[in-house]
């Protein structure tokens, strides 16, 4: 009995520890601006540009070894860390009205095929209800809203509206 009751806790404390190494900062891994999440470091953009521009923005940065995209967002942990990080970052800026920031997720080429800046697979989503819904036919690139209301919900614009936006690049191996 006292063997299982060991074997089932260093379980957990090994599951505690995965847990945390696939959640945690590393400020380590990310030199500033760039703030660490799971393995990858982000760049938060108070500039407000158009949807290619903030991409060709962050593809500036990259380098031989590492490319930067727009934010690619793969799941609901890391949806969660951009818009906090956001929220913490500029509080005042989550007051005005409807206030988006761009992310890397578009359907410029093939309606309704949407795909990710960095060629990542469609694995997460988090639409705003009734999304993506290309009014007017001109909506084919996505932002993340980031106000108190909507909790990151996801909504399709055009492509030439301005917003912030969040780059992200895989951190150093």
């Amino acid at each position: 009995m006292h063997h299982r009751q060991s074997y089932t806790s260093f379980l957990l404390l090994i599951s505690i520890v995965i847990a945390f190494f696939q959640t945690s900062y590393c400020t380590a891994c990310c030199k500033s601006p760039w703030i660490g999440f799971q393995r990858h470091c982000y760049m938060f953009q108070t500039d407000t540009l158009k949807f290619q521009n903030a991409e060709d923005q962050c593809r500036s940065v990259s380098t031989s070894a590492r490319h930067a995209h727009l934010a690619s967002i793969t799941s609901e942990n890391e949806n969660i860390f951009i818009l906090e990080t956001f929220r913490e970052i500029w509080p005042e800026w989550v007051n005005e009205t409807r206030p988006s920031i761009w992310i890397g997720y578009h359907d410029r080429y093939t309606e309704g095929q949407f795909q990710w800046t960095d060629i990542g697979r469609k694995q997460y989503t988090n639409w705003n209800p009734e999304e993506p819904n290309d009014f007017r036919g001109k909506e084919d690139c996505s932002a993340m809203w980031v106000d108190n209301n909507d909790n990151g919900r996801w909504n399709d614009l055009r492509c030439n509206n301005i917003n912030r936006f969040v780059c992200k690049i895989p951190q150093h191996v």
